[in-house]
């Protein structure tokens, strides 16, 4: 994601400069990089397993990367769990999903992003698969369905 004109529709309330300045660290240096980023409010059940298989994926894939864990104001050790597994943990004050969003996207130093949940729910092992379009084909933006089509009646709530 290297277009900051999309990007900037994600990123309402960043400053301009601020947007330019994400987009610095992403330079040429960064070209193949994968950031891998989790929004992360009270997930120490799961936040040490999906960083554990994060740094499995990118040490699979054979790319550098990180693993930056956006902390929204946990409560239940979740930030020094992620640390201990090898994170870089960010803390966001702003409550919300969208808020540790668009500071991890603010964060992230790789070429290409990848956003996860931190509770465990996504199958990392994939993560390839969603990177390899980005590489090879020039596409701008690839989204995955965890559901593969099929949904469990109450999985998700309606809203």
């Amino acid at each position: 994601m290297t277009d900051t004109g999309s990007r900037s529709a994600l990123m309402d309330g960043a400053s301009p400069q601020r947007e330019n300045e994400a987009a610095d660290r992403r330079s040429a240096s960064a070209a193949g990089t994968i950031s891998i980023l989790f929004p992360c409010l009270n997930e120490a059940a799961a936040i040490g397993e999906s960083v554990r298989r994060a740094a499995a994926v990118l040490e699979a894939e054979g790319v550098p990367g990180e693993i930056l864990v956006i902390d929204n104001g946990s409560t239940d050790g979740s930030a020094e769990i992620a640390r201990a597994h090898g994170a870089r943990v960010v803390s966001e004050p702003r409550r919300g999903y969208g808020s540790a969003l668009r500071r991890g996207l603010l964060e992230a130093e790789g070429e290409f992003i990848v956003l996860l949940d931190a509770d465990g729910t996504y199958p990392l092992e994939r993560v390839g698969d969603f990177v390899r379009p980005l590489r090879e084909e020039g596409v701008d933006l690839v989204i995955g369905n965890r559901f593969a089509g099929e949904m469990e009646r109450g999985a998700m709530p309606f809203l």
